[in-house]
Formats: structure tokens, sequence, C-alpha cells
């Protein structure tokens, strides 16, 4: 991305704090720290079926979280662009101020979106198709342990 950008890595922290803020960021990395904790208990916990299935329902639901925190953040976007629209007189003196406040607030808007919404379903992917394929490896290996048992009798 710095090649693409022609960016320093400096510039490209400073905007990407800018436009998402700290408190998404943080926000974010939390509900992505809980997605991995929760998809390393169901790998640990691939042979007890049931509680694998409450760390899958939980991943799923972390995961859902990020969405819903990008879905947030987006409204939030957009109502302070609103605010800032009608909080200041608009003339030919100060249409320029204003709707770099408003695009500022929108940026923040729709990049939260850009990023929340694919990194939940990315996140919903990592769960659901990890838990699939622990139940698939669980009937394989009940399936080989009854297939060896009747060959014994």
């Amino acid at each position: 991305m710095i090649l693409t950008t022609g960016s320093t890595l400096d510039g490209l922290t400073e905007w990407v704090l800018r436009v998402f803020g700290i408190s998404f960021l943080v926000l974010l990395s939390v509900v992505i720290f809980i997605v991995f904790f929760c998809w390393v208990r169901m790998l640990e916990t691939s042979h007890l079926p049931a509680e694998r299935l409450v760390w899958a329902e939980g991943g799923l639901h972390a995961a859902n979280g990020a969405a819903t925190l990008a879905l947030t953040y987006t409204l939030l976007g957009i109502s302070l662009g609103v605010r800032t629209l009608a909080d200041q007189e608009l003339n030919t003196d100060t249409v320029q101020k204003v709707i770099g406040g408003l695009t500022e607030h929108f940026s923040i808007a729709f990049m939260t979106t850009v990023l929340g919404l694919p990194t939940a379903a990315g996140l919903r992917a990592l769960i659901s198709i990890t838990d699939v394929k622990l139940q698939a490896d669980s009937i394989s290996r009940n399936h080989r342990l009854v297939y060896s048992k009747g060959e014994q009798t």
C-alpha cells in the first residue's frame, strides 16, 4: 500500500488514525481479538462438540459485532456531518469550510463501513468454515471407528 500511494509509513498511519479514529480502531481490534480467541478455543475443543459449538457461537456473535460497530460509526459520521451542516451558516464565504467539515465526517462514515463490513464477513467465514470442517472431521472419525469395529466382529 505504501508503494501504491507514495506515502511514508508515518503518513499512512496518520491518515488511518484521522479517517477511522482511535476509538473505532481500538474497538475493532478488540472484536477481532475476541473472534480469534474463540477460533483458537474451537480448535482446542474440536473433540468436544458441545463445547466447540459454544465457542463457534461466541465467535459468530463477535464477528457480527464488527459489522454492528462499522454501521454504528457510519451513522455517527453521517450525523456528525449533518450536525456540522446544521450548526453553520451557509453562504458564499463559508461554503468551502462547511463542505470540508461535512466531507471529513462522511469520510469517517463510509470508510468505517468499507473496512468493517468486509472484516466482519471474513471473520464470520473463518468461524463458520472452521466449524463445518471440524464437524466433518468428527463425522469422518466416527465413520472410521464404526467401520473398523465392524471389521473386527
